[in-house]
C-alpha cells in the first residue's frame, strides 16, 4: 500500500440561510492519506478462515509524511485564527482540543489517519510466470484456477491524473 498525507486541513462554515451570515462552530481538521511511501502489512492472525486479517495500513511512519501532516494540522490552524473567523470559528474539536506539544499533535494525527481511498496493492499484479505477486497481468490468481481479482487491490501504485 503507498499512502501519503495530501489534504491536511478543513475549515467548515455553517451559513445560516436567512441572514447569509455564518454562524459560530468549532474548527474540524480533517487528514486525507494519498500516498504512504512505507507502506503497511496485512497478515493472517489465525488458522480460522472466518477470522478477519490483521491489517496495519502503516499510515503517517515515514518522518517526511509525519512532518508534512503536522505542518499541515498547524497551517489550519493559523488560518483558522485569522481575524475574519475570530467571531465563527469557536473552538476546535477533539481529539485536538488540548494538544500543544508536537508529540501530542503527531499521537493524534496518527490515530485518526484513515485513507480516503481504496487500498491498493494488497493483491500486487506481477509479469505472467513471475515467482512473485499475487495475479498475472490478466488479473487471474496465481496457482487458482478460475478465480480473478478486478479492483484496486492488484494494483502496484495508486494511479493519478
Amino acid at each position: 500500500m503507498k499512502f501519503s498525507p495530501a489534504v491536511y486541513g478543513v475549515v467548515a462554515l455553517l451559513v445560516s440561510p436567512a441572514s447569509r451570515k455564518p454562524t459560530r462552530i468549532n474548527l474540524f481538521l480533517h487528514q486525507v492519506i494519498i500516498e504512504n511511501v512505507p507502506g503497511g502489512t496485512i497478515s493472517i492472525g489465525s488458522n480460522d478462515p472466518f477470522d478477519e486479517p490483521m491489517i496495519d495500513p502503516g499510515f503517517l511512519t515515514a518522518e517526511f509524511d509525519i512532518v508534512a501532516a503536522r505542518k499541515g494540522f498547524k497551517s489550519a490552524l493559523t488560518f483558522s485564527r485569522a481575524p475574519v473567523f475570530r467571531d465563527i470559528i469557536t473552538g476546535i474539536m477533539d481529539p485536538f482540543t488540548n494538544v500543544t506539544t508536537d508529540a501530542e499533535i503527531d499521537r493524534q494525527l496518527r490515530n485518526i489517519a484513515v485513507s480516503g481511498l481504496h487500498l491498493v496493492g494488497t493483491a500486487s499484479m506481477s509479469p505472467k510466470g513471475a515467482s512473485w505477486g499475487v495475479v498475472d497481468p490478466d488479473l487471474s490468481v496465481k496457482n487458482i484456477q478460475g478465480l480473478r481479482i478486478v479492483d484496486a487491490s492488484v494494483m502496484v501504485r495508486l494511479s493519478s491524473s
